[in-house]
């Protein structure tokens, strides 16, 4: 009897080992399918670039987690049966209706439709959709390549004064030039009275002669416009992105404007989304004249003055009949310069 109750209880006490060490390795295995779902959605999905077929620059997918789903979104001018999505992650196993794709050899769908693949890595298989948007061909693909090494996108982004730059490349119409770029803009880059960043910046853009980023370059980037600074303007609080353009045009007809135009814009292969690029206003001057801005921003011992009409955003504004406007030289032209004038 004592035997026989002996070997019951070692067999029980087996069975709960046994079962224990099941549960250890489940838990074990559920935080693995966790760890690799998680690094299948963090593996980069692009195109590479490829000028046969009209793309330019690198695109990369933005894919979502939570719905399973990605976007490809691309210029016009590409031609997407000969483009094909591409990923440096040599664990993650890409395949379709049983075919295991080559990183560089998985298709993508035509503009307006998507295709759906089975991403495997590790414990974790996640079924993606992706679909491919495409923007007009009267609209060009402007693609800023920016070396991180240099100055990172995020410090950039971060950087209320703007003062943070980044440095890299600028692909548009063909050419390709060297550049550094900013943050600009006030309320158009974080709401009034916030500390809330709006999700799509503009930006100043300076074009170099060199990648030592010491000399200025005067490219034309607009037809008929030759400028060294521009400013891409992401109208992202219009709706309709029209509104700038519109009273821009206008503007140029009466003689009085900068020249503009619609860009698609790529920073390090994501998509930011349609921008408007024209001219930087202060380097509009000729080379033996200046650039004249009337400035209503006062300065902490100048406070600005109330301006019948307008409202200033988080700014103290103080009544007085007789108003006051700072006129300020924001630029000269070279031959000025050279006979001794200063810009403000």
């Amino acid at each position: 009897m004592y035997k026989k109750a002996t070997s019951i209880l070692l067999t029980v006490c087996m069975l709960v080992s046994l079962f224990a060490g099941l549960a250890t390795t489940a838990n074990a295995q559920d935080a693995d399918v966790k760890s690799d779902l998680s690094s299948v959605f963090r593996s980069e999905i692009y195109i590479n670039e490829n000028k046969e077929a009209g793309l330019d620059g690198r695109v990369s997918v933005a894919l979502d987690l939570t719905g399973m789903t990605g976007t490809l979104y691309l210029p016009g001018s590409a031609e997407t049966d000969q483009l094909f999505f591409s990923w440096d992650d040599a664990s993650l196993k890409v395949s379709r209706n049983g075919v295991v794709y080559e990183s560089g050899t998985a298709p993508i769908a035509p503009a307006g439709e998507s295709i759906s693949y089975k991403l495997a890595k590790g414990y974790a298989v996640a079924y993606v959709t992706i679909k491919t948007v495409q923007g007009s061909a009267d609209v060009s693909a402007m693609f800023l390549n920016i070396d991180e090494t240099h100055g990172t996108i995020e410090a950039m982004n971060s950087d209320t004064t703007h003062e943070t730059y980044c440095y890299g490349n600028v692909f548009l119409d063909g050419d390709s030039y060297y550049m550094g770029m900013k943050g600009r803009g006030n309320s158009t880059w974080v709401l009034p009275n916030t500390n809330i960043f709006l999700p799509k910046l503009p930006y100043n853009v300076t074009i170099f002669k060199g990648d030592d980023f010491d000399k200025k370059k005067s490219v034309s980037l607009i037809d008929g416009v030759k400028a060294k600074k521009w400013s891409l303007l992401a109208n992202y609080l219009d709706a309709s992105l029209m509104r700038n353009k519109i009273a821009m045009d206008l503007a140029d007809q009466l003689g009085i404007g900068l020249g503009a135009r619609f860009v698609d814009v790529w920073m390090n292969g994501e998509y930011l989304g349609n921008y408007i690029l024209t001219p930087k206003s202060d380097y509009n001057a000729p080379d033996g004249g200046y650039f004249l801005e009337n400035d209503n921003y006062g300065s902490a011992d100048d406070p600005q003055f109330e301006i019948p009409g307008m409202f200033a955003f988080g700014k103290d504004i103080i009544d007085d009949d007789g108003y006051y406007n700072r006129i300020s030289v924001k630029d000269i032209g070279d031959d000025a310069a050279e006979a001794g004038c200063d810009a403000d």
